[in-house]
């Protein structure tokens, strides 16, 4: 439905059913024009474009052109739109715009997700005709055999995928949004160690586990960071730590947020320059002992020492990477800036820490106020 403008001059007016903007300009000749403005990729760059249809406004050139103003806007580009695109032929490319601000390793793990969950399935599909209910079909038979975590990860991919088809202007809308959503299913709240579990844990382990968890537990690295550093990548003038690499299943590769420095603080400088010193000659902060390398995944030494370890000393197992949540915790209720520990920790944003890290934290001063406030005994 129109909107009612007595002065049309460059104003915003509707969408047409296939989604291009149209708006009204009168030129300096006292001549209205129906103009169209819509974001397009051209060489693989997204840009906003205007352009003029060429006809003149009156009510029935207005109802023709929102009918179907796409093709125009797109002839008058110089853009061809292809009759039909197989999905097989568009996600290869669609992926490369839309990994144009991720990592490496998230690039890979979307390609392998669209290639094991989705490809399979769209295949051979017109990237133009595929309607919701193929999407829901598909959604129901994967639920079948993935975790919802998971179908919503893949869900999330298929979505940006659909997303690009309209910028490309091979569809007008998105499928995706018209199927249900995925239940979670209800997970057990994660559980952090308390200080005096840690000191215990230090306490009883062997010399580099301890050190393991005194970094793990104080710098807040992720395991597949922590099993690939190197002695070069501390500064030990300046109390720096660099993260450079991780690795995951043998597979070195890119920390998950990039690489970025730490500060060491004091104590544990004095730890790590002790360690180094009884240490066996390795370029490894944490050397496999079978073959004097690095060890090819993080979860050989959750499972043959970190756990093992806790077993022996009465701690209950909460996870190996719960010792970063329990030092980012314990120092956030201490009310260290969120922004100092953002950055230590390796997260984009202050966002991220105070979404994920929030269920940690006992908030015990307010506790306090409002056992004063509502103590209705007294």
């Amino acid at each position: 439905m129109l909107l009612c403008v007595k002065n049309i001059y460059n104003i915003f007016m509707m969408k047409s059913k296939d989604g291009i903007t149209i708006y009204l300009e009168k030129e300096r000749s006292g001549t209205t024009y129906i103009k169209l403005r819509a974001s397009v990729e051209i060489s693989g760059i997204k840009k906003n474009k205007r352009i003029s249809t060429g006809l003149i406004y009156t009510p029935e050139n207005l109802e023709t052109i929102k009918e179907e103003a796409r093709p125009i806007f797109y002839k008058k580009l110089g853009i061809q739109l292809h009759d039909s695109v197989k999905f097989e032929d568009f996600y290869l490319d669609a992926l490369q715009y839309i990994n144009i601000n991720c990592n490496a390793e998230t690039a890979r793990d979307r390609l392998a997700k669209v290639e094991k969950y989705i490809l399979p399935f769209l295949k051979e599909q017109d990237i133009k005709k595929i309607e919701a209910g193929a999407i829901e079909r598909w959604q129901l038979d994967l639920l079948k055999v993935i975790s919802p975590d998971l179908m919503r990860r893949v869900k999330r991919i298929l979505k940006r995928l659909f997303t690009h088809s309209i910028l490309l202007g091979y569809r007008r809308d998105n499928p995706v949004d018209a199927t249900s959503n995925i239940r979670s299913r209800s997970r057990k709240p994660h559980e952090i160690y308390t200080r005096d579990e840690v000191v215990k844990m230090v306490s009883y382990a062997e010399p580099w586990l301890s050190v393991w968890i005194l970094i793990q537990s104080t710098l807040w690295l992720r395991s597949g960071e922590m099993v690939v550093l190197k002695w070069n990548d501390i500064d030990f003038a300046t109390s720096i730590l660099y993260v450079n690499r991780a690795i995951r299943r043998g597979e070195f590769r890119e920390p998950k947020t990039g690489k970025r420095k730490v500060e060491i603080p004091s104590t544990l400088l004095s730890i790590l320059s002790s360690y180094k010193l009884e240490a066996k000659e390795s370029s490894w902060l944490f050397p496999n002992p079978r073959g004097g390398e690095n060890y090819s995944d993080a979860k050989f030494v959750n499972q043959n020492y970190f756990q093992p370890l806790l077993k022996k000393i009465g701690i209950k197992y909460k996870g190996m990477y719960e010792l970063k949540h329990t030092g980012i915790s314990l120092v956030y209720s201490a009310s260290i800036k969120p922004d100092f520990i953002s950055h230590q920790a390796g997260h984009k944003d202050k966002a991220t820490f105070l979404k994920y890290y929030a269920q940690f934290i006992k908030d015990e001063e307010s506790i306090k106020k409002v056992n004063e406030i509502l103590n209705f005994n007294t």
